[in-house]
């Protein structure tokens, strides 16, 4: 059994405090990738446009706003993956 020391328990304080700063900013990272995810998925899927006027088809579409939304996507993804390893990050514990 280890001895419960004033160095101990300042170094156990501060360990709970670092753990928990990650698991705060690996949550907003994750709401953040959902949320840039979202507006990625929305500015692909209204950037389309096609009008049917008698026999004629006509199709619009802005590839510009598309590779936004991609980018966004992308982004998105990465953030998550970043919020993951914020989570599952393991700190060791000092003395």
């Amino acid at each position: 059994m280890q001895k419960i020391t004033k160095g101990y328990l300042r170094n156990l304080h501060q360990n709970m405090y670092i753990m928990s700063t990650r698991k705060i900013i690996g949550i907003i990272l994750i709401v953040g990738s959902l949320a840039l995810g979202y507006a990625g998925i929305d500015k692909i899927g209204n950037n389309d446009a096609s009008i049917k006027i008698l026999d004629l088809k006509i199709d619009v579409s802005n590839e510009t706003a598309k590779q936004q939304g991609y980018m966004y996507l992308g982004l998105a993804l990465v953030l998550f993956a970043g919020g993951i390893y914020t989570l599952n990050k393991v700190t060791e514990v000092s003395s």
